[in-house]
């Protein structure tokens, strides 16, 4: 992380002169709703638990250059159940990305971390940490953007056993219609050589759909949809969704523009899952 906040500074001041940061923007959101999921090594039925996802990010720009950190926290309640036994009660991400505009696009890095439930936790049901990094960028058609994200994580829930480690990508689209804006999103990411066990390989493909309306320049409305399916060989698989409904506020300089390029939290999810499914 220090390598990379080294690099921006080098790059910012080089052949560039003084840059002054514009004012701070960001936002940050709270939604609730329901957190269903499947689980072939449970009892195979289709359980439905409340959930909560609390989110935010700040960042600032110099000039042609950017860079923000974002949160993320996604929750259901399993109450006195084991996560292993059951479901993983969630996970979490924080990231930190910086990158520079060329016109309508943008390129950028990022390095982060997922909590996430795993067996090497000092208790049961408690969270350890683990980390990723990658590139991404976004075009932006001015009422539509493309955008993307490849990264690599190393998850591990339990040392020589359980673990999400190997590549992800994101790929999605967001169009706006007056006060009006869809995002869509995929993601995929596999573990090849350690998931379930050592040896066996692991995969996780998550769509996401959120809608956005402006009810006023600081209040936006959102209605959520994540689905996230793990597949942990050919034996077992899991199925984890999201609905809900929730509250987007804008601060700073934040014109309510949903930031696109946030950090993911599913390969911590997808480790928790594979001892759930183990």
């Amino acid at each position: 992380m220090s390598r990379i906040l080294t690099i921006a500074a080098l790059a910012m001041g080089t052949g560039m002169g003084p840059l002054q940061a514009q004012t701070l923007e960001g936002d940050v959101a709270l939604s609730f709703g329901n957190a269903p999921f499947f689980n072939t090594d449970d009892d195979e039925e289709r359980i439905s638990e409340p959930g909560y996802r609390v989110s935010g990010w700040i960042g600032t720009r110099f000039g042609d250059w950017r860079v923000f950190a974002d949160a993320n926290l996604y929750q259901r309640n399993i109450g006195s159940n084991d996560f292993d036994e059951y479901a993983p009660e969630g996970a979490s991400s924080f990231g930190l990305h910086f990158g520079r505009s060329f016109g309508p696009a943008y390129a950028g890095a990022f390095i982060g971390q997922n909590r996430f439930q795993g067996s090497d936790a000092s208790i049961t049901n408690d969270y350890i940490s683990g980390d990723l990094y990658g590139l991404e960028g976004e075009y932006d058609l001015g009422n539509m953007a493309v955008f993307g994200q490849f990264g690599r994580a190393d998850m591990v829930g339990d040392a020589g056993d359980t673990q999400f480690v190997g590549s992800f990508a994101r790929v999605g689209v967001s169009a706006t219609i007056d006060k009006l804006t869809l995002t869509a999103d995929f993601e995929k990411g596999n573990s090849p050589d350690i998931f379930e066990d050592s040896g066996d390989y692991g995969d996780y493909r998550a769509i996401g759909v959120v809608v956005d309306y402006q009810v006023t320049d600081r209040v936006i409305a959102t209605m959520s949809y994540e689905n996230m399916d793990i597949i942990a060989n050919t034996e077992d698989n899991g199925t984890d969704e999201y609905y809900a409904l929730g509250i987007r506020i804008p601060f700073g300089a934040g014109t309510g523009k949903r930031n696109n390029l946030t950090t993911t939290y599913r390969p911590g999810l997808a480790s928790a899952w594979a001892e759930a499914l183990d």
